[in-house]
């Protein structure tokens, strides 16, 4: 079986879901396919803020306003400060999905 890309990224993510929400928030999340609603998704981690559908463009302006606002490089040191913790474990899962026989 050949596997798609996406499939492949979503497989390396699978082990920072665990840690980002929780081992039985992610367990129920993956075994039954349900996510839930926007307001259900705020308190597991999976989004930041919940608003409104009216409110949802004007809020998404108005935080890339804030965000162009700053200094690329800031920007990219912050990136690299968040995603640094999980590098080595997103890499890990990347390669062993990339690279396992078909199934």
């Amino acid at each position: 079986m050949v596997r798609s890309p996406a499939w492949r990224r979503a497989e390396a993510a699978r082990p920072l879901l665990r840690n980002f929400i929780g081992r039985q928030n992610a367990a129920w999340i993956l075994m039954s396919s349900e996510m839930g609603g926007r307001r259900r998704g705020a308190p597991h981690g999976l989004a930041w803020k919940v608003c409104e559908p009216d409110d949802l463009l004007p809020e998404a302006r108005r935080h890339a306003e804030v965000l162009a606002s700053r200094p690329i490089s800031s920007l990219m040191a912050d990136e690299q400060t968040l995603v640094e913790p999980d590098a080595r474990g997103i890499a890990a899962g990347w390669s062993a999905n990339t690279h396992s026989s078909p199934s």
